[in-house]
């Protein structure tokens, strides 16, 4: 059985802070999702912090392309990538808080 990692909130903002300062200068940022169920409450955390308006997956993934191109969707942790491989087939900017190696 694996050891379980304690992260603390403060890592959180500083992961977020993180993937913004990668996203500085990109101004055509129109949403930020998050993916159910572990990218939800860093990417509403993130949303209110650079002030941009959250949008559901579900309803991301039915965006226009050309939309969804402008759509950072985040992850808590990439453990196998799938989810974050099948968020960049759909043309969404990703960004997660830890990947698993």
């Amino acid at each position: 059985m694996a050891n379980k990692l304690y992260l603390s909130w403060k890592w959180v903002d500083d992961q977020l802070n993180l993937i913004g300062d990668k996203l500085e200068g990109y101004d055509k940022l129109e949403f930020i999702s998050g993916i159910p169920r572990g990218g939800l409450i860093p990417a509403v955390m993130m949303s209110h912090a650079f002030d941009v308006k959250y949008i559901s997956y579900s309803s991301a993934k039915m965006l226009p392309k050309e939309v969804r191109k402008n759509v950072l969707v985040i992850d808590d942790i990439a453990d196998t990538g799938h989810t974050l491989k099948e968020a960049n087939k759909l043309d969404f900017i990703t960004g997660t808080l830890a990947m698993r190696v």
